[in-house]
């Protein structure tokens, strides 16, 4: 079972290259696992991390496919998570409207 748990930790200490990639190892884990909400987890933290990071693309490519796969798996609640994270995402770039 792939576990996400450090992630955050590592996010929130700045150890983001370590929570990149403990976020990549569990979306592979969790796709290979046919864990589809889990997946979408490990897809929205890839994206609030990018975000972090400034890496706008990625985060945008991650986020939407969290969306899609949220929405898929009838994840309503990581679904909502995923919508505040594209809102972060919008105002870290300095997108208002």
């Amino acid at each position: 079972r792939a576990d996400l748990a450090p992630g955050p930790s590592w996010r929130v200490r700045g150890e983001l290259d370590d929570a990149r990639r403990h976020y990549e190892s569990g979306l592979e884990q969790y796709r290979a696992l046919g864990r589809p909400r889990e997946a979408c987890v490990a897809l929205a933290n890839l994206g609030k991390l990018h975000t972090a990071l400034g890496a706008w693309d990625d985060a945008e490519r991650a986020l939407a496919e969290a969306e899609r796969a949220a929405r898929a798996a009838g994840a309503a609640a990581t679904g909502a998570w995923v919508t505040l994270y594209r809102a972060e995402l919008l105002l870290a770039r300095g997108d208002y409207d």
